[in-house]
């Protein structure tokens, strides 16, 4: 180091001021080296050495720093914002300014800042435009970026929907087919996505409507049927009953009463059994009707069973269907009594939604096999017997529901309880 050049800066003589505490910062170039770079930027402190003795008496300490770095930041704030910078020590001496520094404007970003432990400010004025160049650049690529994506996003979405749009076209054209009368009509979609589903879902859909259409189509041929037969029943009653009051005239003429008794009764079952005008019936005209039967039976066995009832006025006016208590009494008669001996009791309880009709006898009863058979279809098919039975709990869950319908318990040598649950009409 020259130590003569150092003295000789104008910043060493200023340091000959300096008191006891004081001390002193700034830049300077290091021209006062032997070797290096002449015009470096340095940052110097200095301060005294308390000290009054010695050979340090009246010196002083000069700490030097490379400046360059913090003259770097300067630089690019004056080169690429065009600004000011001005730097101040703590005696409001400017120890840096900006060369050829632009002409303050109103509009102009002032940035100040004083720094406590130095005691120095540093002031730093931007020209507008420049302060929002940066600002302007970002906006024209994030606007340029916008409009990319919102192409891209327009061009990814014709192409991923082409395919869907082609198949809800299809759909479209298949449900305006079958809307049309072609139930032929299937999509051939086995994809897993909601459309796939969508698809499966409208082929099920047609396959079940032609599946409903074709047992509607048989339900009417068999009604059609239904029909005729009962045309063609309707027409024979009207022989039978001239027959049977023929020959209860007769019988009443020759004073056989218990013939012409029988007869009498029975003509009032048959004349209720045949008719088909109501399918629904009160419970009370469904009990006389079982009265007339079992006044035939007591013409037939005698006094040989005994008949039991049991319920509540306001239930006789309730609906059920026509003959349904006379199978249920046909087969007690038949198959539970033997030359008609035993007892017979009805009742009916009316609970909150429905009613429970119990016919309950002392015959012989049967097993559960018996039972199964009775409410089994394929046995009446096969043996064309018990079918009263059967159809008395089919017409119950036709009319009303299978919520509804007959269940039969029975003890072996000891009773069978049929019992009716059907709900409450008027």
């Amino acid at each position: 180091m020259d130590i003569h050049k150092l003295f000789q800066k104008p910043f060493w003589k200023e340091t000959n001021s300096l008191k006891e505490g004081d001390l002193w910062i700034g830049f300077y170039t290091a021209d006062h080296y032997y070797t290096g770079e002449k015009d470096k930027q340095l940052m110097g402190l200095v301060f005294p050495i308390e000290s009054q003795f010695g050979v340090l008496k009246g010196s002083k300490l000069l700490i030097e720093t490379d400046a360059e770095e913090l003259f770097s930041y300067i630089g690019f704030l004056e080169n690429k914002l065009h600004s000011s910078v001005t730097l101040k020590n703590g005696e409001h001496q400017v120890v840096y300014k900006t060369k050829n520094s632009p002409k303050e404007l109103a509009t102009d970003i002032v940035w100040n800042r004083h720094f406590d432990a130095y005691g120095w400010d540093i002031h730093i004025r931007i020209p507008e435009e420049f302060y929002y160049q940066s600002s302007n650049v970002i906006y024209r690529y994030t606007l340029l970026a916008i409009i990319f994506s919102i192409i891209l996003v327009c061009i990814l979405a014709a192409v991923f929907s082409i395919p869907f749009t082609k198949r809800i076209k299809r759909l479209k054209s298949s449900m305006k087919q079958v809307s049309e009368g072609d139930l032929n009509t299937q999509i051939a979609d086995t994809s897993n996505d909601e459309l796939g589903v969508l698809a499966q879902s409208f082929d099920d859909m047609v396959n079940q409507i032609k599946e409903l259409i074709d047992q509607i189509s048989q339900t009417e041929r068999l009604k059609r049927q239904a029909e005729l037969r009962a045309f063609h029943y309707q027409i024979n009653p009207h022989l039978l009953f001239n027959t049977l009051n023929s020959i209860q005239w007769k019988a009443r003429l020759s004073g056989v009463k218990e013939v012409q008794e029988m007869i009498y009764h029975l003509t009032e079952v048959l004349h209720e059994n045949l008719n088909f005008s109501d399918e629904l019936i009160p419970l009370k005209k469904e009990l006389q009707t079982i009265l007339h039967y079992l006044k035939v039976q007591e013409v037939r066995y005698g006094n040989t069973f005994e008949y039991i009832e049991e319920m509540k006025e306001d239930c006789l006016d309730y609906l059920i269907p026509r003959m349904t208590l006379q199978p249920l009494f046909e087969n007690i008669f038949f198959h539970a009594f033997e030359d008609g001996q035993g007892r017979i009791e009805l009742a009916v309880n009316a609970k909150q939604e429905y009613l429970e009709l119990t016919l309950c006898d002392n015959g012989k009863g049967m097993n559960a096999e018996m039972i199964r058979k009775l409410l089994d279809p394929n046995h009446h098919e096969e043996k064309g017997k018990g079918i009263g039975v059967y159809n008395v709990d089919q017409r119950i869950k036709l009319h009303f529901g299978t919520d509804y319908g007959l269940s039969i318990e029975s003890v072996v040598g000891l009773k069978t309880i049929f019992t009716i649950k059907w709900p409450k009409r008027r």
